[in-house]
């Protein structure tokens, strides 16, 4: 089975914002590839809360307690992953997301990714991950099935 971590910008956006894509995603890839595909979304547990749509997500109000409990989650997923994909949209830097783009580096976890943020301009970040410069989060997607085919035929799942 391809494992695949969905990664993005969470701090600062809504509910809605932070998570809609990475329902589309999941589903497009279960469509897809059915059971050879698993999807690893940090995001899951806020999807399921019930908290609004609407509301803002800030990171900056978790406790250390909070922060360190989805630190871990987020990193054990992103460890049993075999795929990266990220989204990076809003102003803000986006340090978890950078941090994790670091991380799949050093641990040879291949990364692809659309970025709508001046971060995607820095050579940190051009060299951890493989941009999708066309500008649509279809293109991404297209990119993803093709990496995922050529993991499923690499790994004859």
């Amino acid at each position: 089975m391809v494992k695949v971590y969905l990664a993005g910008t969470i701090d600062g956006l809504t509910i809605k914002q932070a998570t809609e894509w990475r329902v589309i995603f999941a589903r497009r890839l279960k469509e897809r590839f059915a059971d050879k595909v698993e999807v690893l979304d940090p995001t899951k547990a806020v999807q399921e809360s019930g908290i609004p749509q609407d509301d803002i997500l800030d990171l900056k109000n978790f406790s250390l307690e909070e922060a360190d409990a989805v630190f871990q989650k987020d990193i054990a997923m992103l460890s049993e992953s075999n795929l990266m994909i990220v989204y990076i949209q809003g102003k803000s830097p986006n340090i978890g997301t950078i941090f994790e783009l670091g991380y799949a580096k050093a641990k040879n976890i291949p990364a692809i990714a659309y970025i709508d943020n001046p971060v995607k301009n820095h050579a940190f970040v051009k060299n951890a991950v493989r941009l999708c410069d066309r500008g649509h989060l279809d293109d991404l997607l297209d990119i993803a099935f093709y990496k995922i085919r050529k993991i499923i035929i690499e790994k004859s799942i």
